[in-house]
């Protein structure tokens, strides 16, 4: 019921300003000492695109979405914490804006050398996603084969580690999308290399748990690599 409010019938200015204040409010007492895990788990919470596209409303969402992002981005936490640059990306992806996605994973990146230490598996997984939604949206099979290469390299890597759990296949399963779109323009060799990392992903389906090897996204990638191999089998590739 809440949730349908919010995005049926809500005015999307009053849930994006209280959305706004939360975050600013949230990330002002993430820098008291004895405050600092619930509020900062608050505002990462927040500024998390998954959680920020489900509470606003659908009239106006994308315009919404950036003015939200561009009103939080200059608050000191946030301007310099990786989680709110990879969310910031992940939000221009799925409003097409991939030149604007490309920079802020570039900022993410910057922060996080920066941090000694600093964890960037979901920035991989992430930017291995862009990377191969890119290609398709720029169409350029000279450019395509070095970013899918970048992005295969970062998820047969992280497939191989259960502790990356469903993820990296999510983006797997994005291997048939750019074999079938590209295709028709790529060389025997690079096919065959595309092909090989499909074979590399769905080796490691076997190794997971039961309970992850049962997520959707896992299914859903051993479906779609699966007949993608079988396809070009059955024209003698």
């Amino acid at each position: 019921m809440g949730e349908f409010v919010l995005t049926h019938v809500a005015d999307v200015a009053v849930v994006l300003d209280s959305l706004i204040q939360m975050t600013e409010r949230s990330a002002a007492k993430a820098s008291f000492r004895f405050s600092k895990s619930i509020y900062s788990d608050i505002s990462k919470g927040l500024v998390r695109f998954s959680n920020l596209q489900a509470m606003l409303p659908e009239n106006g969402k994308r315009q919404a979405i950036i003015r939200f992002y561009e009103s939080v981005k200059s608050i000191g936490r946030l301007q310099n914490d990786p989680h709110f640059w990879l969310q910031y990306a992940v939000a221009r992806i799925t409003l097409d804006n991939l030149k604007e996605a490309r920079q802020y994973f570039k900022t993410a990146y910057a922060l996080c050398r920066k941090r000694p230490g600093y964890d960037t598996s979901f920035i991989d997984n992430h930017f291995a996603r862009f990377l191969l939604v890119d290609a398709i949206a720029n169409n350029n099979p000279s450019q395509a084969m070095d970013a899918f290469r970048q992005a295969a390299t970062i998820i047969t890597r992280q497939a191989r580690k259960t502790t990356n759990r469903h993820y990296p296949f999510r983006v797997g399963g994005m291997f048939a999308e750019f074999f079938d779109h590209f295709s028709p323009k790529l060389s025997d060799e690079e096919k065959k290399w595309i092909l090989d990392r499909a074979r590399d992903v769905l080796l490691e389906i076997p190794k997971l748990p039961p309970r992850i090897q049962d997520h959707y996204s896992v299914r859903d990638c051993s479906q779609k690599l699966s007949a993608m191999l079988r396809k070009c089998e059955a024209d003698g590739f």
